[in-house]
């Protein structure tokens, strides 16, 4: 599929109205988009169909980046935490996993106070941010109005209301940016990336830039037909975009 002349690079701006849960892996705006339109076509296939109009790709990947969070001069990058409220799991307190003196013996019997169904609070590391942003080479309006219009919170444990969405604008990408989407303005990789396409696009084999991590993954939706795991390149979680 060719690229639509008419795609143009832009940056999201995306309002935090509340912390949300520190990620283990970096959410990318194609997977994010993917999720919601499938969310509003139940069909996988329409879903991949309406990504592909709405982002350019390069190599086979989409020009677009990972989340990065925006910060300020009055608000930064900060952690915080809060709490789940949950039921113990069946087996949890079991014998077998409680060890009293932590390496030698085990209890012979666990009984909890409240009987099996006992409540217990259970810790949610945040990330506080006043913005997160996604820069990319695509339709912006379609973007736009996609997440305007199904996309409520960010990140995971939505139920407890963490990474609610406030306003999003689209700003102009900082100009100089050879691989909008890819690399930011700081010269920072944006997004995963599998290792082979990175050594083409950025200097060879072995050649790995600063601040990345390059470990075995799995490089899934929305590109179905690579599903296996393979050696992938990634960038910082808590990459951070100053406003």
């Amino acid at each position: 599929m060719a690229n639509p002349i008419e795609h143009t690079p832009f940056r999201l701006r995306v309002g935090l109205r509340t912390g949300m849960a520190a990620l283990k892996h970096p959410l990318h705006l194609d997977g994010l988009l993917e999720y919601l339109a499938y969310g509003d076509t139940g069909c996988r296939d329409a879903a991949r169909q309406s990504v592909g109009q709405m982002l350019s790709h390069r190599d086979g990947i989409y020009q677009c980046s990972a989340l990065a969070f925006g910060v300020t001069g009055e608000q930064g990058l900060g952690p915080a935490e809060t709490y789940r409220v949950r039921a113990l799991r069946q087996g949890e307190l079991t014998s077998k996993k409680i060890k009293p003196t932590g390496r030698r013996g085990k209890y012979a019997k666990v009984q909890v106070a409240g009987g099996a169904a006992k409540r217990i609070f259970e810790p949610v590391r945040l990330v506080e941010a006043p913005f997160v942003v996604f820069d990319a080479l695509g339709d912006a309006t379609r973007v736009v109005d996609l997440i305007e219009a199904f996309c409520l919170f960010l990140g995971p444990d939505r139920e407890l209301g963490l990474g609610e969405v406030g306003e999003v604008r689209v700003l102009a990408l900082p100009e100089g940016i050879d691989r909008p989407g890819w690399v930011d303005e700081q010269g920072r990789l944006a997004r995963t990336l599998p290792r082979p396409v990175y050594e083409r696009q950025f200097g060879g084999v072995g050649q790995i830039m600063a601040g990345v991590s390059v470990h075995q993954g799995r490089f899934a939706a929305p590109y179905h037909e690579q599903t296996g795991r393979c050696e992938v390149v990634s960038p910082d979680r808590y990459r951070k975009i100053f406003f």
